[in-house]
């Protein structure tokens, strides 16, 4: 699971990268995930190391309403929820 979206990392543009989220640390108030970015979907399936992605945790209050079966679902639930990848493709 992860989605595509345009992102500039250091000053250079990659108009479909690849995010893939982990969660980090999570709690009844907060939820930590830990963003990694590849220039292409390609470029990650041939495990290609991640873009040097300075901009990569992103921390959200626990939102209960968006309730998962598993915590890596619940983590792009609150990315896709936040509005901050608002042109990303979800669930590639």
């Amino acid at each position: 699971m992860a989605f595509l979206t345009p992102l500039t990392v250091n000053g250079r543009s990659y108009p479909a990268a690849y995010v893939k989220a982990t969660v980090a640390t999570s709690s009844a108030q907060q939820t930590v995930l830990k963003l990694q970015a590849w220039e292409t979907q390609e470029l990650r399936e041939q495990d290609v190391p991640s873009l040097p992605y300075p901009n990569d945790l992103r921390s959200y209050e626990t939102n209960l309403d968006l309730q998962s079966v598993n915590p890596v679902d619940y983590g792009y639930k609150l990315l896709e929820a936040s509005g901050e990848f608002p042109e990303a493709t979800w669930n590639v």
